[in-house]
């Protein structure tokens, strides 16, 4: 009896063995075919590339409907970066440093399908678009070319242009092109005449590095450092005053943020509006007469 009970045991215990066998391969198996099927993936890590070029917007750009509420104008930000060169607050063509040094793309995206289109070049940085009243163009800067200037994106074209040759000079996100209440002109911050964007950058320079400890010094070597500012003599001669320090003031040269405001027509003219000013927001009146 003892005997007969093992062997049942046995066998019902090789029977269970291979039913459960039976039942992992069968769920390894629906796994599978469900993963294949729905196209997901089952467990699987999230690939390192993927990880690093997830795209974000520019946090500061405002997101812009067009009038029939179809379509809206964004600025992407990618994981690719603008070399920063000499500059504190722009790169060598003009992209401003506002909003960080991830390079742009100025984008209009369709709600019903959520077809987008960039409106700039692949290589180039392109921000701030905004539909013109009428919803036939997208105003955007971009420095496709080597300089950043303002830029038309035609709907029904699909085609962009350059309007003009102004040097646009935007910091933050927020200082976006402004459509007149006509859609006949634009007001946006340029830079001041003769003044080129490798002589606006040279203003604000990165200082160099100050030192910020003690030097080196040997066992019978002064171990005491001393930094003497003089006083400015009472003549007041400028000849006669200390030369500005190597490495500059923390702010930089303030004429580095200043700029003109000004309306650029569609037909290219321009008309500066204020000049050489630390210019931080504008806008146009409703009826289009005053800023």
């Amino acid at each position: 009896m003892t005997q007969r009970t093992d062997g049942l045991r046995a066998t019902n215990a090789r029977v269970l063995g291979s039913l459960l066998i039976a039942v992992i391969v069968l769920a390894s198996a629906t796994s599978s075919v469900l993963a294949q099927t729905t196209g997901t993936q089952i467990r699987e890590p999230l690939p390192l590339e993927i990880a690093v070029s997830v795209h974000g917007h520019s946090a500061r750009t405002p997101i812009n409907f067009s009038p029939d509420g179809a379509w809206i104008a964004h600025t992407v930000q990618t994981d690719e970066t603008v070399p920063r060169g000499s500059g504190r607050r722009y790169a060598e063509t003009g992209f401003p440093f506002g909003e960080g040094d991830s390079r742009m793309e100025a984008t209009v995206t369709r709600l019903a399908d959520s077809e987008s289109i960039r409106l700039g070049g692949e290589r180039s940085s392109s921000w701030a678009g905004v539909w013109s009243p009428d919803g036939r163009m997208v105003a955007f800067y971009s420095d496709e070319g080597g300089e950043a200037g303002l830029w038309i994106w035609d709907a029904s074209a699909g085609r962009a242009e350059r309007l003009g040759s102004v040097l646009v000079r935007p910091f933050f996100g927020f200082e976006t092109p402004r459509w007149s209440p006509d859609g006949g002109a634009i007001l946006v911050k340029i830079l001041p005449s003769g003044q080129s964007i490798a002589s606006a950058n040279e203003l604000d320079r990165a200082p160099q590095t100050a030192p910020t400890r003690f030097p080196d010094t040997g066992p019978d070597a002064p171990s005491v450092w001393v930094r003497r500012v003089d006083a400015p003599t009472e003549s007041g001669d400028p000849s006669e005053l200390e030369p500005p320090s190597e490495h500059g003031s923390p702010a930089g040269d303030l004429r580095a943020l200043e700029a003109d405001l000004a309306i650029v027509h569609l037909d290219g003219d321009v008309t500066r509006l204020v000049e050489r000013r630390a210019i931080r927001d504008y806008a146009f009146s409703p009826d289009g007469r005053s800023t």
